[in-house]
């Protein structure tokens, strides 16, 4: 999942077209109209907060994110972006710098799911209780 603030030319809305049409990506777009509460919880449910911007004086949205935790991916030499090492950058309106990034980083979110995924209460249950019934199985 995936956040992003207004869409204008300036804003970077090329990129993000592109972007939105990954088929690993989900795509959310505030257009400035989230409360600050709205934002603070669409930010807990993301997993990175993509700058698309061109031409910035901030971009305040990436300080709100880096604030909340989020994954940061944002163009170098656009307003604050370069003074925060913990911002994954890319050039200015490259998508395929942007889509290599995403791919890297969904890859990661993949292993990690991988080492998981069977770690559930229902497999849980089902392992033990086919291990059991072997077991007694055994006995007789």
């Amino acid at each position: 999942k995936m956040e992003s603030g207004n869409r204008n030319h300036r804003k970077g809305q090329d990129l993000w077209n592109k972007v939105k049409e990954l088929p690993f990506v989900e795509c959310t777009c505030t257009n400035g109209t989230y409360s600050l509460e709205e934002m603070y919880a669409l930010f807990r449910n993301t997993d990175i907060v993509l700058s698309t911007s061109l031409l910035e004086g901030g971009p305040i949205g990436v300080i709100e994110a880096l604030a909340c935790g989020c994954d940061v991916v944002a163009p170098s030499g656009v307003g604050f972006i370069d003074d925060f090492s913990e911002i994954t950058k890319y050039t200015c309106g490259c998508f395929e710098e942007v889509e290599k990034i995403l791919l890297e980083k969904y890859a990661e979110k993949l292993k990690r799911y991988y080492v998981v995924r069977n770690l559930t209460e229902k497999n849980w249950c089902k392992t033990h209780y086919d291990l059991f019934r072997k077991l007694l199985k055994n006995r007789q």
